[in-house]
């Protein structure tokens, strides 16, 4: 008989479930999460928004398309971990905040500037929804905290993902190095 190590995260069947690309890229990742949801799903870089009084990352769902806002500006590794927070915040199903407060002057000028563009006027996009959005603060810290565990399990599980491709051997060590992971690699941790 053999032994089968216990989900030991209440995350790990949907971590399972998502279709991870190996090599991980994150337009690939976002390809399949679309897929998986039936909808479009658009990367919106968020131009000036660093030193503001920003969020770094933003989910904004439309009728028609979802979309996730980033820090244009931000290393590749955290552009990765902003984008799968808010994408963790859709596959938990935690829904929109609700508008609350109001934007900051550096919010607006920032959005002003990354979002009256001709995306905006095709996706009709309304400078003061986002605006309110990015003055919400309708999240709960448990979903907060929730949304950033999953991001860390997705990357997570993408780094391990690639790791035997990125070696050097010739593809049956690379095989069997992908096998004594799987078998062997760290399980996703608990939460």
């Amino acid at each position: 008989m053999r032994w089968r190590r216990q989900p030991r995260s209440r995350f790990a069947e949907l971590v399972n479930r998502i279709e991870v690309p190996k090599p991980f890229q994150l337009e690939r990742f976002c390809d399949s999460i679309a897929r998986q949801r039936g909808r479009p799903l658009r990367l919106v870089p968020l131009e000036n928004a660093a030193g503001q009084d920003l969020p770094c990352g933003l989910w904004i769902s439309l009728p028609a398309v979802d979309l996730v806002f980033y820090e244009a500006g931000a290393a590749p590794i955290l552009k990765t971990q902003i984008v799968l927070h808010e994408i963790s915040h859709m596959l938990l199903d935690h829904g929109a905040p609700a508008a609350g407060g109001t934007a900051p002057a550096a919010a607006q000028a920032a959005v002003e500037e990354s979002l009256v563009t001709a995306a905006d006027q095709e996706l009709g996009l309304a400078t003061d929804r986002v605006l309110a959005l990015l003055a919400r603060n309708g999240y709960t810290d448990r979903q907060e905290a929730d949304a950033e565990a999953l991001a860390t399990l997705l990357l997570e599980r993408a780094t391990r993902a690639g790791a035997g491709r990125r070696s050097s051997g010739s593809s049956g060590s690379t095989e069997v190095l992908d096998r004594l992971d799987a078998a062997f690699g760290h399980p996703v941790r608990p939460q």
